[in-house]
């Protein structure tokens, strides 16, 4: 075996000290170590040399910062969008139930989808009914969503007296944990007839639970809300109820 002379030892060591390398024979004290290589994005490596461009801060590579995905309520598809609406609506049903009057007057608050794919909802309307869309309140709430063609939910509440001044108190109590024909009519103008699967009516029922009512499903609940389909299936399902403490969306990470 040839003994390597101080230049290919330099050459192999990358300007390491002859006692820090394993010729052969005895092992030293100190084993030797390759010339640091980078091979990680990003890696930066020691302070070894050897390698082009020098030694010091190592390496450089491609930034691989990490970039927080967005969140924000945009209009990106139902999976994003209905959980964003259904937390809306739960805010809406708390402040509705908070009202000290809740149980005799019925309120309406639109669900919206701003310009830039937020969403948002308006005040509350109250007084008359809130299933006509020639009330003034009604008509106040719609300027407030910027127009019909960005409304893309409503939520209101059945009050229990309705309930109780009906002549059939238990027919009464299943109807008004659905939307009316006239609630639905009344979607029908505010949604223009569009069925995008993210639209709802969402009811407080005189129960106090809140239930979501897929506008593209309006067929099906028209039917079930039917006095005598009522008597004949008295356990057909209902909307699908929802927690009133549905958390707020979070707040995006990218745009907070």
């Amino acid at each position: 075996m040839r003994i390597l002379n101080q230049e290919e030892l330099e050459l192999i060591t990358g300007g390491t000290t002859l006692d820090s390398v394993y010729v052969g024979g005895q092992h030293p004290e100190v084993p030797w170590e390759p010339p640091y290589i980078p091979d990680q994005p990003g890696d930066t490596g020691g302070s070894g040399g050897g390698n082009e461009g020098g030694g010091g801060g190592g390496g450089g590579g491609d930034d691989d910062t990490y970039e927080p995905p967005c969140t924000c309520a945009h209009p990106v598809g139902t999976e994003h969008t209905e959980p964003v609406v259904d937390a809306f609506a739960a805010k809406v049903a708390r402040d509705i139930l908070a009202k000290p009057n809740a149980s005799s007057v019925e309120y309406m608050s639109i669900i919206y989808r701003r310009a830039d794919g937020s969403v948002g909802t308006t005040s509350m309307a109250s007084s008359g009914q809130m299933d006509s869309v020639s009330n003034p309140e009604i008509q106040r709430v719609v300027n407030e969503a910027g127009g019909l063609q960005n409304i893309i939910g409503l939520v209101h509440n059945h009050p229990m007296a309705i309930v109780n001044d009906s002549n059939d108190t238990t027919i009464s109590l299943k109807a008004n944990k659905m939307p009316s024909t006239n609630d639905w009519n009344t979607a029908g103008v505010l949604f223009q007839g569009r069925t995008d699967p993210n639209y709802a009516l969402y009811v407080v029922g005189p129960d106090n639970v809140l239930r979501e009512y897929d506008y593209k499903d309006r067929a099906v609940w028209e039917q079930r809300v039917d006095t005598g389909y009522i008597r004949r299936s008295p356990n057909a399902a209902l909307g699908e109820s929802l927690s009133l403490q549905t958390p707020p969306p979070q707040a995006c990470p990218k745009h907070p």
